[in-house]
């Protein structure tokens, strides 16, 4: 806290008082002169001579020294901090007008939760096959009822029993409508709700795996599924806990075939390498990734890394990000990614170094496997997975990693992608035609 914030506070203390500067320095035994000097930033005070000052204006020599405004001042000054602001005179400001600095505060911290909430609404908008449904559900309903209605209104010689099938109608699509519209004002209004909100069953179970770390050490130690249910109260509906059930009994047989101890020693033998792992166990690369994946805990030294497996239509089935390449919730997410490539190519792996918008490099190690036994005459089913590598966690692992890696330019979703002409972009790119924009 700088010294200058301690001469403006007695100052407003002092007019709050009603009293001169004559006065309050007579009663706090300091000059005239030297109390203006003190009032006005020009000498410091600390001490006995804060203590008698406190006591003249009644007050506790703590609310002149720290005052009451510490937590409004810290966040003025992050405000300032993230370079939109000058932040000069911000104590100035918190002392001698703490309603419009509130003010100020209250402003950055709504502006804050708009952009939060509009992220959130606009990844539903692009991703959401709830919200896509919903919506159709309300176009078609609207649609027939404004069909139905048109009848009515523009034939006059309608027979009285198909006129009541008519207005029957009406009043079934109505109903229907106004059902599909409480369910839409219900999920926006949990989505609004702020970042951490979530408003699918999907968001709640990535809630659940990020709050353990996509790590289960109850599995992991033989603990039943049933136990690690019983403990998650954040999976509050039917369908959230459905899908995390069907993950944890995937981890579980993950765990039963690949156990933590053994799997842990050879992939400290090996750097961690997965094709060599997967030489030692057997078994799919895809569960190789995903145990790969859940050894970075406290009890474990292990590189960072991160995993998405996905189906062959594109849904995700397994979400592990980085801080350093997000995620999508659901779909949508950069067609230049290397784990849609993988799906021409089966059983095929590549390495590449990805590059995104802000320079950041992560490598992915990519291949696609079938699902299942093949079947003569049968379809076969593929799901593809992306190992991803950050720069620190590749320094540390073995000879596998030094092949010369592909290199691709990529985004997290056209939505929000700022580069431009890229041949692969679908949609509409909001943010460069906001940034394009005519000033």
């Amino acid at each position: 806290m700088s010294s200058h914030l301690i001469g403006t506070r007695i100052r407003e203390a002092r007019r709050k008082m009603g009293v001169t500067q004559r006065h309050l320095a007579d009663l706090a035994g300091l000059s005239p002169s030297y109390l203006n000097l003190i009032e006005h930033n020009r000498r410091g005070i600390a001490g006995v001579r804060l203590q008698a000052l406190a006591r003249a204006l009644n007050i506790s020599p703590a609310l002149l020294s720290e005052g009451p405004e510490r937590a409004l001042l810290a966040e003025l000054q992050a405000i300032a901090g993230d370079g939109s602001a000058d932040a000069s005179g911000i104590e100035a400001l918190v002392a001698q007008n703490p309603v419009w600095a509130d003010r100020i505060a209250a402003l950055s911290r709504q502006n804050r939760d708009l952009r939060e909430s509009l992220a959130v609404l606009t990844d539903r908008l692009s991703n959401d096959p709830f919200l896509a449904e919903t919506l159709h559900a309300v176009l078609s309903n609207v649609t027939a009822i404004r069909s139905t209605a048109g009848i009515l209104s523009t034939v006059d010689d309608i027979e009285p029993d198909q006129q009541r099938r008519f207005v029957r109608s009406i009043h079934e699509e109505s109903r229907r409508l106004s059902d599909a519209a409480t369910a839409l004002s219900t999920y926006l209004d949990q989505a609004v709700q702020g970042k951490a909100a979530a408003a699918t069953p999907e968001e709640v179970v990535d809630r659940f795996l990020q709050k353990h770390g996509f790590a289960f050490a109850a599995l992991d130690a033989g603990q039943s599924v049933d136990e690690v249910m019983h403990d998650a109260a954040e999976l509050d509906s039917a369908p959230a806990q459905t899908l995390a059930r069907a993950l944890l009994e995937r981890y579980a047989s993950d765990a039963s075939d690949l156990p933590l101890d053994a799997f842990y020693a050879a992939a400290q033998d090996c750097q961690f390498d997965p094709f060599a792992l997967q030489r030692k166990f057997g078994g799919q690369m895809r569960q190789i990734f995903r145990r790969l994946a859940a050894l970075r805990r406290d009890s474990l030294e292990s590189p960072r890394l991160g995993l998405l497996i996905v189906k062959s239509a594109g849904q995700a089935l397994w979400r592990q990000p980085l801080a350093e390449f997000a995620l999508p919730r659901h779909g949508g997410a950069c067609t230049l990614w290397p784990i849609y490539q993988a799906f021409s190519h089966p059983n095929h792996a590549t390495l590449t170094a990805l590059e995104m918008p802000d320079g950041t490099s992560v490598f992915a190690l990519s291949l696609a496997e079938p699902v299942g036994p093949l079947k003569l005459g049968a379809n076969v089913d593929y799901q593809a997975a992306m190992l991803l590598i950050p720069a620190e966690s590749a320094q540390g692992l073995g000879s596998w990693l030094s092949e010369k890696p592909l290199h691709r330019s990529v985004g997290t979703t056209c939505a929000i992608c700022p580069r431009k002409n890229c041949d692969s972009r679908s949609g509409v790119n909001f943010l460069a035609r906001v940034t394009d924009a005519p000033r």
